[in-house]
């Protein structure tokens, strides 16, 4: 088997979506998009080059949200691991340094997640509630297209069967007896 990459030309959501995903996550964590193209080039069976051109000519664009809040994670990061390390105390002119205790990083790194996590929810919820609108758009269109399409007769009929109906309800309901 040869080590050349077939040629593709089309991208599929889901490969863009995994591409968006390799990168965020190089990113958070404090690697090169560089290293994150080449990883996604090994899950997506495309070159490196050709992932790094679609990030930067098409998806970066959609996920800047994500990739502001990646940066914003790996800087809190750096910072925090600066402060790693502090002095305890001194005994007999020997100071003794101790890993820090940091329940705030942590504290920190789950805020940080919770906000990406509730950001890309109402990132989702704003797509889905796009979708509805469009997807009720057109039932509202192939509707008004029916009913458009009905000969008189048959609206007579339709209005027939709905008013049949609604005396069998209220004979149910018992509502015919005081009626008469």
């Amino acid at each position: 088997m040869s080590n050349t990459l077939e040629r593709k030309d089309g991208w599929k959501p889901s490969e863009d979506k995994l591409l968006a995903n390799v990168i965020i996550e190089h990113v958070r964590q404090g690697s090169t998009q560089l290293k994150a193209f080449e990883e996604a080039a090994e899950h997506l069976n495309r070159t490196a080059a050709a992932c790094g051109f679609r990030w930067n000519s098409e998806i970066r664009k959609q996920y800047e949200h994500e990739l502001k809040n990646a940066k914003l994670y790996r800087s809190s990061r750096k910072i925090h691991n600066k402060k790693q390390v502090h002095v305890v105390g001194v005994k007999n002119n020997e100071t003794h340094e101790f890993p820090a205790v940091k329940p705030l990083d942590s504290l920190m790194d789950q805020l940080l997640r919770f906000k990406m996590t509730v950001e890309n929810m109402e990132k989702q919820i704003r797509e889905l509630t796009n979708e509805v609108r469009e997807k009720n758009s057109i039932i509202e269109s192939l509707t008004n297209q029916i009913e458009k399409g009905k000969t008189p007769q048959e609206k007579m009929t339709e209005d027939y069967k709905n008013l049949i109906q609604i005396i069998n309800r209220a004979r149910e309901l018992g509502l015919m007896d005081r009626i008469s």
